[in-house]
């Protein structure tokens, strides 16, 4: 059974509609994953929608962290919230090309940092010789940190890199 969704703002819908299209003829996505993402971003879509996004030029970065951080209080899975993020990308990215989208809002957003079930816990930073180093999981190599800071509020850790 199918939830029940709100009609999508029009322009919203209209950019919907010329993204799965472009999916249905240009890159010859099958049926199924077409229903696949029309049904993931229509959910997004009617989310910005009932938050008062009627059209493209008022959906910013600040909705879409909004839309996945409801999603994981809604008990979405990280890799949920990580494929939302990047259907979201893949529209924004077309109609930015379209140009029926002045800038992309999940441009500067990174996705979740998914780890295996098998993966260990993330290491602590680690200070040798001056510097600060962090074993990273998922490439197995060591990143160089020169300065970190951390808003735990917003999940965003700031790395600068070696001058």
């Amino acid at each position: 059974m199918e939830d029940a969704r709100p009609p999508l703002p029009a322009p919203l819908r209209e950019g919907l509609e010329d993204y799965l299209l472009a999916l249905r003829v240009e890159a010859g996505l099958a049926r199924r994953t077409l229903s696949a993402y029309r049904s993931d971003l229509e959910r997004a879509l009617a989310w910005f929608g009932e938050r008062g996004c009627a059209d493209w030029a008022a959906l910013g970065p600040e909705d879409v962290v909004d839309f996945l951080a409801a999603r994981r209080a809604g008990g979405a899975a990280e890799a949920t919230v990580a494929h939302d993020l990047t259907a979201l990308r893949m529209l924004c990215g077309h109609l930015v090309a379209e140009r029926r989208l002045a800038r992309d809002p999940c441009a500067l957003l990174r996705a979740p940092v998914l780890l295996s079930a098998s993966a260990d816990k993330p290491q602590p930073l680690k200070k040798a010789g001056g510097s600060w180093y962090r074993p990273c999981i998922r490439c197995g190599k060591l990143i160089h940190v020169r300065r970190l800071s951390c808003d735990c509020g917003l999940s965003v850790v700031r790395v600068e890199e070696p001058a």
